[in-house]
């Protein structure tokens, strides 16, 4: 089961600008593939960007996610963001703009439902927990922005990609969160009780509801992933 929410903030709705936020998944009987991206605001192709980059890495792990598992090291990441990075130069030629202008975050979940897999990979502040019913774990956490956000245009940006494998016995749900809206429920490295217990229970209706209630500034979209 995968279940998604995506909306414009109060900044951007207050002053006429789209979400820049993009969820993409894809799921069959053997695999399943969720994944975010985060548009850069002050970019002009912000959505355009990351509905590519997201779009672009969700065919790859599709294609190749039961191959890309079994890599070692770097290879997972140098291999997911080429994709993305492949599909964004191609666009911004095809526009006669630098690629610069399509930049955004980046963050992906596998799962191979027949050997109890799962791979996630992030680049960008955007937040991956995995949840059991007691208890969550933060698999990905924002990477360091001191210099900058790191994203999908950046040169040197893979070596600021998060990655790991997992056993899926470990979790019973897998979340990629936007910075929008990690955080207006993470204070001081943990989640809220009221968010916890309505992701727990597998309630994202009433999740959705919650963050609607916050009045977020920014664009806040998450996307879960059901690995029991």
């Amino acid at each position: 089961m995968i279940k998604s929410s995506s909306r414009a903030g109060a900044h951007h709705e207050n002053t006429a600008i789209e979400n820049q936020d993009a969820v993409c998944a894809m799921e069959d009987k053997t695999f399943a593939v969720i994944t975010m991206a985060d548009g850069v605001s002050t970019c002009r192709e912000a959505r355009m960007g990351a509905q590519i980059s997201a779009e672009a890495v969700t065919e790859l792990l599709t294609r190749k996610g039961m191959h890309m598992l079994d890599l070692e090291g770097k290879t997972i990441a140098e291999a997911w963001l080429s994709q993305a990075r492949y599909e964004l130069h191609k666009a911004a030629a095809a526009m006669g703009e630098e690629v610069k202008h399509y930049a955004s975050t980046l963050s992906s979940v596998y799962l191979d439902k027949i050997n109890g897999r799962l791979l996630y990979l992030n680049l960008g502040d955007s937040l991956i927990i995995g949840c059991s019913p007691y208890q969550y774990k933060i698999l990905a956490a924002p990477s360091d922005s001191s210099f900058g956000c790191p994203v999908t245009t950046a040169e040197k940006a893979v070596e600021n990609v998060t990655f790991g494998v997992l056993d899926t016995i470990l979790y019973e749900q897998v979340i990629i969160l936007s910075d929008g809206a990690w955080r207006s429920i993470l204070k001081k490295g943990k989640l809220d009780s009221v968010a916890m217990a309505m992701l727990q229970r597998l309630d994202y209706d009433a999740f959705s509801a919650y963050l609607d209630q916050k009045n977020i500034s920014d664009d806040y979209s998450y996307i879960a992933l059901s690995v029991a």
